[in-house]
């Protein structure tokens, strides 16, 4: 296993890519172009991953949002749980519940 930053993998390709961190925070200080060389890193699959309430993150990161349609897959794994959501839309509905739900909680604190 390789281990690189997205703007270190520039020039280079794995089968398998898997990029950590696609949220608000981590994200943040990336430029779309540095993303998106990153995702054509992969030869055969691609994984993005976002841990949100991690680091202080709040949301997916509007790059991830903007990906077309038909090359992905929106899924959410809750412990053992797995639902896959039909689009990038409902995926950010499905993330701004469960952040009203927390913020709620957080509130009747």
């Amino acid at each position: 296993v390789e281990l690189l930053s997205l703007v270190g993998s520039k020039g280079l390709s794995a089968h398998h890519v898997i990029v950590i961190g696609c949220d608000d925070v981590n994200l943040n200080l990336t430029s779309r172009l540095a993303f998106f060389v990153a995702l054509t890193r992969a030869r055969q699959s691609l994984h993005l991953i976002t841990s949100l309430k991690s680091g202080g993150s709040k949301d997916v990161h509007p790059y991830v949002l903007e990906l077309p349609r038909a090359c992905c897959e929106y899924v959410i794994k809750v412990k053992a749980e797995e639902t896959v959501l039909p689009s990038a839309q409902a995926f950010a509905r499905k993330l701004g519940a469960w952040q009203w739900g927390f913020e709620q909680n957080q509130r009747a604190r």
